[in-house]
């Protein structure tokens, strides 16, 4: 889930219990992809067929309050969702929300 989703404005996305990840950046990814049909909050009818590397290497912030820079390598679901996520948070920055619009 990314923090716009629930009305933050900020680079933030929480995975699962122990990843918050904080201006995360795709460093590294694989060259094999993989196509699955996807959904946006911001499109939540509109499924499209989308490529996404098998997995991906982030770097990004832990959370306070003992903050790090981490760098993890992501595979299967966990790539998807976070490339995924990265989309959401750059098109809802490029567009100017502050949260995702409603549907």
């Amino acid at each position: 889930m990314a923090a716009v989703h629930v009305g933050v404005n900020a680079h933030l996305m929480v995975l699962r219990d122990s990843a918050t990840l904080i201006n995360a950046r795709v460093v590294e990814q694989s060259l094999e992809t993989v196509s699955q049909l996807e959904a946006s909050t911001f499109a939540p009818n509109a499924l499209q067929m989308v490529a996404r590397p098998k997995w991906v290497q982030v770097e990004f912030a832990s959370p306070p309050p003992h903050v790090e820079m981490r760098n993890e390598t992501f595979d299967g679901v966990e790539a998807r969702c976070v490339v995924h996520l990265l989309d959401e948070l750059a098109a809802s920055s490029a567009l100017g929300f502050e949260t995702v619009p409603s549907r």
